[in-house]
């Protein structure tokens, strides 16, 4: 079955800590874990993991498990955790609209690094007005 899914804000995030410390982590940025059908994201993680990977050829040999989380509001986020012997090393976090900041603003602060943020940003135009230069 293919699944037509909109990914606007993707983060790669450089971890290097225990997986249980990173799932705290997760929580304490006011994300937690809940039950959701990440396969429907799978095909957009492996893309996005194999796009990085290019960047980051060390990638290749880890371990993914794919979850998904949810804020405090109920906005949805999918994260695909790259890990190596209990170590979490990086983290791929997507989500379908652009709510990445918030979240990324607070992992960064527990020692977390930003490698990579894309976001999908909609350009909104207006009808050319008298004044404008041509």
């Amino acid at each position: 079955m293919v699944f037509v899914v909109s990914v606007k804000s993707v983060a790669v995030l450089k971890v290097g800590r225990d997986y249980g410390v990173a799932l705290l982590d997760l929580k304490i940025a006011g994300l937690r874990e809940v039950a959701g059908r990440v396969d429907k994201y799978r095909q957009v993680l492996d893309s996005i993991q194999t796009d990085v990977a290019e960047a980051l050829p060390h990638l290749g040999g880890l371990y993914a498990l794919d979850i998904a989380l949810e804020d405090a509001v109920g906005r949805r986020y999918f994260a695909r955790l790259l890990v190596s012997d209990g170590i979490v090393h990086y983290v791929v976090l997507t989500s379908p609209k652009n709510s990445l900041r918030g979240v990324l603003k607070r992992l960064t602060a527990q020692g977390w690094a930003l490698l990579v943020l894309v976001e999908k940003k909609s350009l909104k135009t207006s009808p050319p007005s008298e004044t404008d230069v041509q």
